[in-house]
């Protein structure tokens, strides 16, 4: 189905293309050993829905995709037999400086009371 021609398959693209993460949904990537800002896990995401010209409609869809296609990554990763768990680049050092700094910066958002968003 092809959309109106009022821009809005271009604005849902360039959306899509400089989609961020929410750092809650880093955070919760982290704990699942999984590096969200990893290019071979987001550009993959990212890239798979402009191939299939699936384009969500608003942030929260996007966010909703991302996590969905990192619990599905990780399930993927857990059966298969020809590549480990750890679905990054990312090594087990990497991931604990991530995680300890997240750690930080969630302390230092509730010293300075802005851990309520």
């Amino acid at each position: 189905m092809l959309l109106p021609i009022d821009g809005a398959r271009e604005r849902r693209l360039a959306a899509l293309k400089a989609y961020n993460p929410s750092r809650g949904l880093i955070e919760w990537a982290v704990e699942l050993r999984v590096n969200a800002l990893d290019d071979n896990v987001l550009g993959e995401f990212i890239d798979w829905h402009i191939e299939h010209d699936d384009l969500p409609g608003d942030f929260e869809a996007t966010e909703a995709g991302y996590r969905r296609w990192i619990r599905r990554k990780r399930s993927f990763a857990k059966h298969s037999r020809q590549r480990p768990l750890q679905h990054s680049n990312a090594t087990d050092a990497e991931t604990a400086a991530a995680r300890e700094f997240f750690g930080r910066m969630r302390a230092a958002m509730r010293t300075n009371g802005a851990g309520n968003e």
